[in-house]
């Protein structure tokens, strides 16, 4: 029997629940999840186009959604040193559901379309947070996307001309199926995260170098599982 198509989330960039950490991925997603920030973790700034020729990332009005920001650690990051890329790690994760979900097959469909300047490569990962005495552990349930890359993060061979790597919007689309273990810890949450590796490159002379990430990510499937 086919089963019919259910969204079960929009990701878009945003300061509300778009994290960034300065030392790791998984700092990132321990923060998206956990909401806890520390001195190496925290939410995003979010702002304007900071360069004209950026390209913007917007459904159409039709659509009626939220449309992304553009995000980093601040508006205008610091410059790197010379040959020295600016690194940053985002995530941003959602909740599929608890310790009462059955040991199902799921089938999803996740998008995503991505911008960054200058470069940034897309996972796409599910975990369980496991509660045990207040302490949370994750664990990986399922790799979908492991580093996919439009450009390099490395500062070597970048280009001074146009059309800039960083002008091109990269677009992932993939089918997936998870299989959850036959036990589920109780206290266990289940949730899908994006995540990324991003890199501002380091100036070359007086150009202006500004740093961005703007994404939208949509995750379905053929169950339809609520929240819980």
């Amino acid at each position: 029997m086919r089963l019919p198509i259910n969204k079960l989330a929009t990701l878009v960039s945003n300061s509300g629940t778009t994290w960034y950490s300065t030392t790791s991925r998984l700092d990132a997603i321990t923060g998206a999840i956990t909401g806890v920030p520390t001195a190496t973790r925290n939410t995003v700034e979010s702002f304007s186009r900071q360069y004209p020729f950026w390209p913007e990332l917007m459904y159409y009005p039709a659509v009626n959604a939220t449309n992304p920001d553009y995000v980093w650690s601040v508006a205008q990051p610091p410059d790197a040193p010379s040959n020295v890329p600016g690194t940053l790690f985002f995530a941003q994760a959602f909740e599929i559901g608890g310790s009462l979900l059955p040991n199902l097959a799921l089938n999803h469909l996740a998008t995503a379309e991505v911008f960054c300047d200058n470069a940034a490569t897309l996972y796409m990962d599910e975990y369980f947070a496991i509660d045990v005495l207040g302490v949370i552990s994750l664990l990986l349930v399922n790799n979908v996307v492991n580093g996919t890359i439009n450009g390099t993060l490395s500062d070597v061979g970048q280009t001074n001309t146009a059309p800039f790597p960083w002008q091109t919007i990269s677009k992932f689309s993939e089918t997936y199926t998870t299989i959850l273990p036959t036990t589920i810890p109780l206290l266990t949450e289940y949730f899908f995260v994006v995540s990324f590796e991003a890199v501002n490159y380091s100036p070359d002379g007086g150009t202006i170098n500004p740093a961005g990430l703007q994404y939208i990510v949509e995750l379905y499937d053929d169950i339809g599982i609520d929240n819980g």
